[in-house]
């Protein structure tokens, strides 16, 4: 906690022309308004009135920090919609973004600090993370001995930015850095990137990555995620298959989670890389439940830095079941591929995509390229249990026309590096045939 009163002296002392001199005590409030919006939103705020008594003489009280009430902005969409539309709105320094009557979710400081599942409670009475934070939050493993004589972090800096926000997807960059100096003025000695790609389905798809400045090497971590009020009879374990002949189960790869009386599910798997996870499951007398993904293989890259990905699903309970979320966890780690007619998939540009098939998971969505103005392929099979995402790059802001079978398919989008997404329904089976026609240059 940063709010504190301040207290200290002021003391002078001048011994020509003529000597004078004074000694008197001085305080100062600090009020950080960020911690104050973590309990009332401070777009609801009004009035701040301060109140100091038993003063002997007049003080000026100077403000440094001051944030705007009833600031609210629209981006994309209406909040009240009922129809599954991306709506994305700033209040205050927080970002809302959710589907009109599917799920909500509350951005501030960097994380997720709420989540509504609208389908069952469109009045958003229950945050189903109410007192934590959803994640996937980064925890580093315990430092090295060597390491303990390093200067103590003073100061923790958090920066959120809207980078896409549209009818198919909302993107959200969260950087957060932590610095020798209390201004953060100093060295920064870790840094940690987030990007949420979040779709209308409530599927979010994130890619973290991790660099460390102080150190030769950057630290390995673990990827947490935080509900409340879950039973152990509603957690559900999810594994890869067991080997054949096996009676032991297979490799953990994530996991399914019932929050109690709210008709909502949560669908949790992390991805390092190709290596082996342990799963822990911690629980508080609060009645928050947090899963602890780690992993148990050798994860760091040449560049000095670690990466992860990461696959929330939060949706209604009949939307996913226990078997539809066995299978979305086996696909995100070993995603089906394309059946690719004309044009050729791509990897992406940058790090920590974890690119596979032609499926990008840091981003959530098959990258595709054309041959000059067309693109064909045939979807995964495993589209069936939910809604997939494809990414047309090169586009060169032509105009472009998806078409599904026969039909003609909406919304298609431009994306901010040059390309079109969209998001195909679940049920749209390897059968039907997805075309792209692009206009000539």
């Amino acid at each position: 906690m940063h709010s504190a009163l301040y207290t200290g002296q002021v003391r002078h002392r001048r011994f020509a022309p003529r000597g004078h001199a004074f000694n008197y005590r001085l305080f100062m409030a600090w009020l950080d308004l960020a911690e104050l919006g973590e309990q009332v939103p401070l777009d609801d705020i009004r009035e701040l009135n301060l109140r100091l008594t038993g003063l002997r003489r007049p003080i000026d009280v100077t403000f440094d920090d001051l944030i705007l009430t009833q600031d609210r902005a629209a981006i994309v969409g209406e909040a009240s919609a009922t129809d599954g539309s991306l709506f994305v709105s700033r209040v205050g320094q927080r970002w809302h973004v959710g589907a009109g009557g599917r799920f909500e979710i509350v951005f501030a400081n960097g994380q997720i600090v709420a989540w509504y599942e609208l389908t069952n409670d469109p009045q958003r009475l229950h945050n189903l993370v109410r007192g934590t934070a959803l994640g996937p939050e980064v925890v580093f493993e315990n430092e090295k001995e060597s390491e303990l004589n390093e200067p103590p972090i003073a100061s923790v800096s958090v920066r959120t930015e809207l980078v896409e926000a549209n009818a198919v997807r909302t993107v959200i960059d969260v950087e957060r850095r932590t610095s020798d100096s209390e201004y953060g003025e100093g060295r920064w000695r870790e840094l940690v990137r987030w990007r949420y790609t979040i779709y209308p389905t409530g599927q979010i798809f994130v890619g973290v990555e991790t660099a460390s400045a102080a150190r030769q090497s950057a630290r390995p971590f673990s990827l947490t995620v935080s509900v409340r009020d879950v039973d152990d009879q509603a957690i559900h374990m999810l594994s890869t298959p067991a080997p054949n002949g096996s009676d032991s189960g297979g490799r953990p790869i994530g996991v399914a989670a019932k929050p109690r009386e709210s008709g909502a599910s949560l669908l949790f798997v992390p991805y390092f890389g190709d290596v082996h996870l342990s799963f822990e499951t911690r629980s508080n007398v609060n009645g928050m439940v947090t899963f602890v993904a780690a992993p148990t293989g050798d994860h760091l890259d040449a560049r000095d830095r670690t990466c992860a990905s990461a696959y929330l699903w939060l949706a209604a309970s009949a939307t996913l079941t226990d078997a539809v979320a066995a299978r979305e966890a086996a696909w995100f780690r070993s995603p089906t591929p394309l059946t690719l007619l004309i044009g050729d998939t791509s990897t992406g540009d940058g790090p920590c995509l974890f690119a596979e098939a032609g499926f990008v998971r840091a981003r959530g969505a098959y990258l595709v390229e054309p041959d000059r103005n067309l693109v064909r392929w045939r979807p995964p099979a495993t589209s069936s249990d939910a809604a997939r995402a494809y990414e047309v790059r090169d586009v060169g802001g032509r105009t472009a026309w998806v078409y599904v079978g026969p039909q003609l398919h909406e919304p298609t989008v431009p994306t901010p590096d040059g390309g079109v997404v969209f998001q195909l329904p679940a049920g749209t089976n390897d059968a039907a045939t997805v075309e792209v026609l692009l206009a000539n240059p």
